[in-house]
């Protein structure tokens, strides 16, 4: 397939071969933690969250007065997240990152992993 690329769009494919480990370090992660991670949506709604808070307000005279907003609700996002009885990864599969962190991933791994 890169050589496809590498015929009409050699750019492209350079981007691609340059960003293949980026990608590919999703695999690097236990079977059950991929469903979480795969989804930017928590991330999307602190943005949204962030974005209708200082809108609200409206104009700030400088930066340093919009901090006092943002890190008050990044304060209560993270409060949320770590308090919460929903959690995304358990104690146990969190372990699996240590397991998986003693063993370097392999190209074999990554390209069955893929499939």
């Amino acid at each position: 397939m890169l050589r496809l690329l590498d015929e009409k769009w050699p750019k492209v494919a350079e981007i691609v071969l340059w960003a293949e480990d980026d990608v590919l370090a999703y695999f690097s992660f236990p079977e059950a933690h991929r469903r979480q991670i795969r989804s930017t949506n928590p991330l999307e709604r602190l943005s949204k969250e962030l974005r209708w808070s200082t809108r609200v307000i409206g104009t700030f005279p400088n930066e340093k007065s919009v901090l006092p907003l943002v890190g008050m609700l990044l304060v209560e996002q993270h409060e949320e997240w770590t308090s919460s009885d929903r959690r995304s990864f358990s104690a146990g599969s969190m372990k699996l990152l240590l397991d998986n962190a003693q063993r370097p991933l392999e190209l074999e791994d990554r390209t069955v992993a893929a499939k």
